[in-house]
């Protein structure tokens, strides 16, 4: 008798809480899976974008760095004129020397003929 009593108590509370329907759980995800979809595209575009940073911003930047670019490109090749032009400098101060050299070879021969 407990047992046929326990039984019809368990199906009397499976009876009274109730299933949930499909169309209960599809009312109460639904604009939730919404939400989720909302948030998960502004996280994707947050993480696209440097953090703070407006596309006008990022144009400025780009822009910036290709004239850095091109500024330590025009260093590079002025720093090569100028190693050119420091090694030019080098090779007219020897030929002026060894010119200075033939002059005063030249100047004790012309000594030397006159005083013949």
């Amino acid at each position: 008798m407990k047992r046929i009593a326990g039984f019809i108590g368990l199906m009397a509370i499976a009876g009274l809480s109730g299933c949930a329907t499909e169309g209960f759980v599809h009312s109460q995800v639904d604009p939730l899976a919404e939400r989720l979809g909302t948030l998960e595209k502004k996280v994707n575009a947050l993480e696209a974008k440097p953090a703070g940073l407006s596309d006008a911003e990022r144009m400025a930047i780009s822009q910036a760095d290709a004239k850095a670019q091109k500024a330590l490109d025009a260093v590079g090749k002025l720093t090569a004129d100028a190693d050119r032009a420091e090694a030019a400098a080098k090779r007219a101060e020897a030929a002026a020397m060894e010119a200075k050299k033939e002059e005063k070879k030249s100047e004790k021969l012309f000594n030397l003929e006159q005083k013949k």
